[in-house]
């Protein structure tokens, strides 16, 4: 019963710290926002992208998978006074390996359901274009 308790104490202190270190972090922000905008991009929010999106998370940025519904709620609270181009525009300034990082990712999302939409494909080709990549259209 107490593995209940502290249990819950140890998901909110861990939620807690992840949403500081992305509020704290606007590269990471910038990313996270972009990243969530690709799940949402096709309309149907899929467990199989935000599976993806987690396990990006939890490896890329060391959030806990637990912690990730917090960081979303927070990033939809920010995320609407934020477009793709602006969060695009904080990558810019970067090395090209953190930026084809980013498209790897956007890119990962969108395949993890085995079905890229137009839409979730269109954002992700602005997001490249806006940092130097081209992504080649699928045929």
């Amino acid at each position: 019963m107490s593995g209940g308790f502290f249990g819950k104490i140890k998901e909110m202190v861990a939620s807690e710290k992840a949403v500081s270190m992305v509020a704290e972090d606007p590269v990471l922000t910038a990313e996270l926002l972009l990243l969530f905008r690709v799940v949402l991009a096709d309309g149907d929010v899929k467990g199989a992208e935000l599976a993806k999106l987690r396990e990006i998370g939890e490896a890329a940025f060391g959030i806990p998978e637990e912690a990730m519904e917090s960081v979303g709620e927070y990033l939809g609270e920010i995320g609407y006074e934020t477009t793709s181009q602006q969060a695009a525009d904080v990558f810019a300034e970067l090395g090209p390996e953190r930026r084809k990082v980013l498209i790897e990712h956007m890119l990962q999302i969108a395949g993890a359901d085995h079905d890229s939409s137009s839409d979730e494909l269109n954002l992700i080709r602005t997001v490249a274009a806006k940092l130097g990549f081209e992504i080649a259209p699928l045929d």
